[in-house]
């Protein structure tokens, strides 16, 4: 894992958040880190990272043997994992090392979401429905809103979040906690 601490993801707003017979808007999701006991969800979350990291080599293979007029994907390190860097026993208090780890995290969160768009073998829907099970099964994110925060359901992810919302609600969680290769420490 790398970071062991809540993070929060600013969304398009979902009207109609039911807490304790009262309705709010929620704008932020808000994720807790994974447990142990999740193992099998979260080796399925890795193994479609890998799916899509193979599919991201395969495009670079092709594009370095074909004449360049289309858009190509830059050769850039998708398949590392920035925990793999950061791996280290104890907690991450100094806090200049946290920040450039967490820009790291960031510019690995964007490298994952400019290449999804050109996937064609990754199954988003797939990808998305199993992380929303996983942390509505072991209740690991809240809707907040100005005042109020309550459990995220199963309803609210597949009916109330927006497609692009769920895709970078995984795609975060997967980077800012390790999911995204097979890296075993």
């Amino acid at each position: 894992m790398i970071i062991d601490e809540p993070f929060e993801l600013a969304i398009t707003p979902i009207a109609k958040v039911s807490c304790n017979g009262e309705f709010f808007e929620g704008t932020i999701l808000v994720f807790q880190p994974p447990k142990p006991r999740m193992a099998q969800d979260l080796f399925k979350l890795r193994a479609q990272f890998n799916q899509i990291n193979r599919e991201v080599a395969d495009m670079i293979l092709k594009q370095s043997t074909e004449v360049p007029s289309a858009p190509t994907v830059e050769a850039g390190s998708p398949v590392e994992a920035v925990h793999e860097q950061y791996a280290e026993k104890g907690d991450n208090t100094d806090q200049a090392k946290r920040e450039k780890l967490l820009e790291e995290i960031e510019g690995q969160y964007r490298q994952y979401l400019q290449i999804m768009g050109i996937l064609k073998e990754v199954d988003l829907f797939k990808l998305t429905s199993d992380f929303g099970k996983m942390i509505v099964n072991y209740n690991l994110c809240k809707v907040k809103g100005k005042e109020n925060q309550t459990a995220l359901t199963s309803g609210l992810w597949s009916d109330s979040v927006a497609i692009h919302d769920r895709v970078r609600a995984t795609v975060k969680y997967c980077c800012f906690f390790g999911l995204t290769s097979t890296f075993l420490p």
